[in-house]
């Protein structure tokens, strides 16, 4: 789970994310945007999501941006 303090520090913002921006978190082409994405288990919940976007002037840099749910953060 992501409390609105979580959220905000990822996105800067506590309004829930627009639709244009969650489509642009779904649409990864594992070539300049790469997500990775944690579960606690193979059928659990997403705990985590770590991803980055290069930039399209320098390839050869990115953005990387993390969340972690509120219960795993402060582990280590």
């Amino acid at each position: 789970e992501f409390s609105s303090e979580t959220i905000y520090r990822r996105f800067q913002s506590v309004r829930t994310p627009s639709k244009s921006l969650m489509a642009y978190l779904f649409e990864v082409d594992y070539l300049d945007h790469f997500v990775f994405v944690l579960t606690d288990g193979p059928d659990g919940p997403v705990v985590a999501d770590v991803r980055f976007v290069r930039d399209a002037a320098d390839p050869t840099e990115a953005e990387i941006a993390f969340i972690v749910g509120d219960a795993y953060q402060g582990r280590g």
